[in-house]
């Protein structure tokens, strides 16, 4: 899946290297998270900002959940429509806030644009700058500070890499060889770590956990989505089918494994049509005995 960063307009040659090792840092958090991450990307965004405004010009919920949007009733109640002029904003609702501090939900795609104009607007740094990250951005979270401070230390060491190389054309050669090793090395752990967790891999047919955000459920509704894995990726990456369809987003490892009875799930799976929340509409059965 490719994502369109909205980056800064004409970034420094610096901006350029620190939006990089930022988002280097970030996507791997939140494929991982998936469901459960309060950052989300601007497909989800937009779909917030249809329902909201749909609703707003009369458009009941229980139809904008036949036509697949699952999350309708929650969205609608957390989030409305703010309009700056000609532009429309989602927001979160809050009564009786002036429109100056009302706050918003940003997106993947567009999160290193708006910490770092709040960045130059105040010069504020550090934990003084995600404080005020935060009083405008609702689903801005540690993990977005920490890809910051991390993309910072990224610039500074390859910095000092590129000085050394400077100097020394063979620290380079040297330099590559210890990469290659650390990364055969985590490789192995990584293995080691998967055969440790649950006593194995987890296969095609098991039934496993998702975990959902606090965005797109009630306070009554379950902390997790009950699958089951159909597809293994040559990456590691899985495939899972729910009992409203298949997941748009594929999971990681971490997905947590449950010891429950066995799901037959349909063949034409590949052939569900994407609807709403990140779904595929499909048929499931369970298996009897």
């Amino acid at each position: 899946m490719s994502y369109v960063i909205e980056g800064i307009a004409n970034p420094t040659e610096e901006e350029g290297r620190h939006e990089q090792a930022f988002y280097e840092f970030l996507l791997p958090l939140l494929l991982n998270q998936h469901h459960s991450a309060q950052l989300f990307f601007k497909e989800k965004y937009n779909e917030i900002l249809h329902v909201c405004k749909s609703v707003e010009s009369g458009t009941e919920v229980k139809d904008l959940k036949k036509q697949g949007y699952t999350q309708a009733s929650v969205w609608s109640k957390k989030f409305r429509v703010f309009r700056f002029g000609s532009s429309e904003v989602v927001v979160v609702e809050e009564d009786g806030v002036d429109a100056d501090r009302l706050k918003r939900p940003t997106y993947y795609e567009k999160v290193f644009a708006d910490i770092s104009a709040i960045h130059k607007d105040g010069h504020h740094k550090g934990n003084k700058l995600f404080e005020k990250c935060r009083a405008i951005y609702s689903n801005v979270t540690r993990d977005v500070e920490n890809a910051k401070k991390e993309a910072a230390a990224t610039v500074s060491r390859r910095r000092e890499e590129d000085d050394a190389v400077a100097v020394s054309p063979k620290r380079k050669q040297d330099r590559a060889k210890a990469r290659e090793n650390l990364q055969k090395q985590a490789k192995r752990m990584e293995t080691r770590a998967k055969k440790a967790d649950g006593g194995g891999e987890i296969q095609v047919g098991d039934v496993v956990l998702i975990p959902i955000s606090d965005l797109d459920k009630c306070k009554l509704d379950s902390g997790n989505i009950v699958g089951v894995i159909v597809e293994k990726t040559e990456t590691d990456y899985y495939r899972v089918v729910c009992k409203e369809g298949q997941l748009q987003n594929l999971s990681t490892h971490t997905i947590a494994s449950l010891d429950l009875l066995a799901l037959q799930i349909t063949e034409d799976w590949r052939k569900c049509t994407p609807v709403g929340e990140g779904y595929r509409r499909c048929r499931r059965e369970q298996s009897k005995g």
